[in-house]
């Protein structure tokens, strides 16, 4: 197209020249300016045999380097936007055959096999669509291929939440050795978006992650670590409705570097299922995209605010927390080992959670310095039947009836990312200096956390669950070479785990963890 503009101009050049010419003298060529007016004319017609790139496919097909350009896929009703990441682990443990609950003196049994394994991970494969069909409506459909099995050990820790199953640990190795797991989540995301027609409100339905922790605000691409907390890998997605409010714009100017960004304050509103129990672990039991399993429904509440905001002196402050809950089970009556009958025989519990979070980006000399935290507490009873009561005999009875329970826990983190620093020549508060380039896309952080994971039944009380507490420090080192569309994640776990009851010790399972990701996203 630029070459015909260019052609039609130089013909409008040559005609003006010519009026000029008339107007002052008669008009007169030479051989020579004829030929080269012909040259010009006969490049105008090979521009019009040219074909016309019309379509957005036509136009990468027709780069020579595609891929170097950003490129929207449309469809003939509305606009499609498609995405995806890619993970790939590689992972490792210190070697340790004994389980956590192996104690020869009180006769446990309880091996680490399967756990303490060295391995590649496809961690991710996440492919993601984007579609706004109307000014107001929006949809957005994430899948995840890799969640087609899930045999893999839990990064967090080798023990996992370390439960000792009624089936012992048999069925753990089982899915080692046949590659099977627990059943697949492939879908993750499936929602529609309603926005713009009422003022600071939009309204979401469908699969999503609810909005409880700091860390569920953060797609899996973005993570600071390899793997999410213990809190933050807590929580599965769920069905529901969300309503979002978003209060006091930044506006620009003034004292904000960047200005333009909403919601000084937000808060979420929102309904779900609420299927299974807090108590199970993301992926532990499928717990999404499935049918409710109570007639109730859960609430949860989330606020946020934003004290400071992409100020030059103070940087960025957010804070907030969620509480929730709803009543888990049904009937109530029934016992699903020793009295079942007909119906979901789970007994009822009013469950409930609560988390607080914080996070700040300071300013200033500290600039690429973040700190992050954050809380959480949860009060449910989980599966009958589930925990063996005599830990030296998993085939044992299981746990039933079972009283509810709480658990909870923390992390603290903290990083410096070296773009974002001092050292770094520009940035927008005016603070210069230099690196080398090879310096500049380095990150270090550093995590600690601790939650009560590890449950077992009361040697004194049958109905009751006892929790222990499980500890990790986490060094990371994150190289971006793209930014999260493409980056290198290293991370050393050093594990601490609980004791265990002075009766029956724990075994003090060795599993430090070295994990390291490369991330692809687009």
């Amino acid at each position: 197209m630029m070459q015909q503009i260019r052609s039609l101009l130089v013909i409008v050049a040559l005609l003006g020249a010519i009026g000029v010419q008339q107007a002052c003298r008669a008009f007169e060529v030479s051989q020579a300016e004829w030929e080269a007016m012909k040259k010009e004319i006969d490049e105008v017609h090979k521009q019009k045999a040219t074909p016309i790139v019309t379509s957005n496919t036509e136009r990468v097909l027709d780069t020579k380097c595609g891929v170097c350009e950003d490129h929207t896929v449309t469809t003939g009703t509305g606009k499609l936007k498609l995405g995806g990441m890619v993970q790939i682990w590689y992972y490792g443990f210190q070697k340790d055959n004994k389980g956590l609950f192996s104690n020869k003196t009180v006769g446990i049994a309880d091996s680490n096999q399967v756990r303490d394994l060295s391995s590649f991970r496809v961690r991710r494969a996440e492919l993601n669509m984007n579609m706004d069909i109307h000014e107001y409506i929006t949809s957005y459909v994430m899948v995840d291929f890799a969640r087609d099995q899930a045999s893999h050990t839990p990064l967090e820790d080798n023990q996992g939440n370390a439960f000792l199953p009624k089936t012992g640990t048999n069925v753990g190795i089982g899915g080692v050795q046949t590659g099977a797991g627990f059943a697949p989540a492939i879908l993750q995301d499936a929602l529609i978006n309603f926005h713009g027609f009422v003022p600071h409100h939009d309204f979401t339905v469908g699969q999503y992650l609810p909005t409880f922790s700091m860390e569920d605000f953060n797609p899996n691409s973005v993570l600071d670590f390899v793997e999410r907390s213990f809190v933050g890998n807590h929580f599965a997605r769920d069905i529901g409705l969300t309503v979002h409010g978003s209060w006091i714009d930044n506006g620009g100017g003034g004292a904000y570097c960047g200005g333009g960004d909403n919601g000084r304050v937000q808060y979420w509103l929102s309904a779900f299922n609420g299927a299974g129990n807090y108590h199970s672990p993301e992926g532990t039991f499928q717990s999404q995209n499935r049918a409710d399993d109570n007639d109730a429904k859960d609430f949860l509440g989330t606020l946020m605010v934003r004290p400071v905001w992409k100020d030059c002196f103070w940087g960025s402050l957010e804070m907030g927390g969620s509480a929730g809950g709803g009543k888990h089970g049904q009937t109530g009556t029934y016992d699903p080992v020793n009295n079942p009958a007909p119906g979901l025989n789970r007994r009822e519990v009013f469950a409930r959670r609560y988390s607080a979070f914080m996070d700040y980006f300071p300013q200033g000399p500290v600039k690429g310095l973040w700190v992050k935290g954050e809380f959480a507490y949860v009060h449910d009873r989980n599966f009958a039947g589930f925990l063996p009561v005599d830990l030296t005999d998993p085939a044992s009875a299981g746990q039933s009836p079972n009283n509810p329970f709480d658990t909870h826990g923390f992390y603290a983190a903290v990083g410096y990312k070296l773009s974002d620093s001092i050292f770094n020549s520009g940035g927008s508060c005016g603070c210069g200096g230099g690196l080398p380039s090879w310096l500049v896309p380095f990150e270090f952080a550093a995590r600690y956390q601790q939650y009560t994971n590890v449950e077992i039944v009361d040697p004194a009380d049958a109905n009751r669950t006892n929790v222990y507490q499980t500890k990790e420090w986490t060094a990371g080192i994150n190289y971006y070479i793209k930014g999260h569309n493409a980056k290198i994640q290293a991370n050393y776990n050093v594990m601490e785990n609980p004791e265990g009851p002075a009766a029956a010790p724990f075994h003090n399972v060795k599993n430090n963890s070295f994990a390291l990701c490369f991330q692809v996203m687009f």
